[in-house]
């Protein structure tokens, strides 16, 4: 069963697939999004449901349903709204960014339409476009070439051949049938059937050195299992518990957590702080302890990490650090900004 967080940026990118399209098949969409053919038909019914926001009375697609039962998609624009889109500038800067992100993964047509896109939202966005320049975000992906070899490997389902280097920096010849590419963590990744072992593998691109499509037409393995989302990644973390300072119960919302509930007495004691109305107890998921340190130092005597008590010393460490190389003298003999000492004045996440 798939869920929002998976259906949600699905939905979105199939309404825009479609209008591409003149004529297409539930097959193909299920093929294209790597769903099956009853999941791909549901998204469909679904996106003639969704209004499109601010333009009342228009839906992300309109389609002939009699066709559809048949198992053929026919896209209408006569429902297609007419109002141009308006973007605020956080939202323009926000899709700016990610479409450079996107770029990073792209070839052939593509990329000439997230370059296209993203010249026209620059172009709305006027002044403000130049603040997506402050934001260095960016994909580890293979070279052009060995990216186009895989797109179109995937496009015309054909075998691929892999000059592949793993992590020990041994270097193999693998033959595999792609299945889709991801991103995960800033790294852009092959999904595919390896046909010399028998099973899934998972190819960081940056490590194929080449990439040759085969005459060979590519199997069908079945469906294709989306990795886990960053949702369930957080469901699946180390769990740590949190006493929070009222200052800092901005947290609990801009941050998912697995439970909240208000601080006692006994949760203070703990913290080695003094109890106080709308103190909260937070736990939620941790995925990188270089994250947990950030906030702790961010949040200062307002947050303290109580369990477990292995991430608790590990965070006050990498704090320790991090407050050592601030506190370093400059290249003029003087600290960094501060004359070596911290605006803040608090202890740093921890109970004394």
């Amino acid at each position: 069963m798939t869920t929002a967080a998976e259906q949600v940026p699905r939905l979105l990118a199939l309404s825009t697939w479609l209008r591409g399209q003149d004529e297409t098949t539930v097959d193909d969409v299920a093929r294209e999004f790597g769903v099956s053919a009853g999941q791909a038909r549901e998204d469909v019914r679904l996106l003639t449901m969704c209004e499109v926001p601010g333009q009342l009375g228009f839906y992300l697609l309109d389609v002939d349903f009699d066709a559809l039962d048949q198992g053929i998609i026919r896209p209408s624009l006569d429902n297609a709204p007419t109002r141009p889109a308006r973007f605020s500038p956080d939202e323009a800067v926000t899709l700016l960014v990610g479409l450079r992100v996107l770029a990073d993964t792209s070839t052939g047509r593509t990329a000439q339409v997230i370059a296209s896109a993203a010249a026209k939202i620059a172009g709305a966005a006027g002044e403000h476009a130049a603040a997506a320049d402050l934001f260095r975000l960016s994909v580890s992906s293979a070279t052009p070439e060995v990216r186009d070899a895989v797109a179109r490997a995937l496009e015309e389902r054909r075998s691929l051949a892999l000059d592949y280097v793993d992590a020990q920096g041994r270097a193999s010849r693998r033959t595999v049938d792609g299945l889709t590419t991801k991103v995960v963590d800033g790294y852009h990744y092959l999904e595919a059937w390896d046909l010399d072992r028998a099973d899934r593998r998972s190819f960081r691109m940056d490590r194929i050195r080449a990439a040759t499509v085969l005459t060979r037409a590519a199997l069908d393995h079945g469906d294709i299992e989306s990795g886990p989302s960053w949702i369930h990644r957080l469901e699946q973390a180390d769990q740590i518990t949190l006493w929070v300072r009222r200052a800092a119960g901005w947290l609990v919302e801009y941050y998912p957590t697995t439970e909240v509930r208000p601080a006692t007495a006994a949760d203070a004691a703990r913290a080695g702080r003094d109890p106080a109305d709308g103190d909260l107890l937070v736990t939620l998921g941790v995925l990188d302890p270089t994250w947990l340190t950030g906030l702790l130092l961010r949040c200062g005597a307002d947050v303290v990490l109580l369990d477990p008590a292995e991430a608790r010393e590990g965070a006050l460490e990498r704090a320790r650090a991090t407050l050592a190389l601030y506190r370093a003298p400059g290249p003029g003999g003087e600290g960094p900004g501060t004359g070596g000492r911290s605006r803040r004045t608090g202890r740093v996440g921890s109970p004394s």
